[in-house]
This record gives C-alpha cells, sequence and structure tokens, in this order.
C-alpha cells in the first residue's frame, strides 16, 4: 500500500516475492515524518 498526493491509499502491484517479514523494530511519527528504529 502507498498514499498518493491526494492522500488516499492505493494498492501497488509487484512482480516478484515481498520481503520476508520483520521484527523487534519501533516507529513513530513526528512532524509529519515517520521514524523507524532497529529491527530484523
Amino acid at each position: 500500500m502507498s498514499a498518493n498526493e491526494s492522500l488516499q491509499w492505493i494498492c501497488i502491484e509487484t512482480v516478484n516475492r515481498p520481503p520476508q517479514p520483520r521484527s523487534g523494530h519501533s516507529a513513530v511519527i513526528y512532524n509529519g515524518s515517520m521514524y523507524i528504529f532497529g529491527g530484523l
């Protein structure tokens, strides 16, 4: 999923397998930006 300029979510088609699931991270939105820390 991705947000476009009109702030609507759209599904993105892929041609290959998606990446493996990740874990052990944290995320926060601050001043309109998302920050992701850590993870595997």
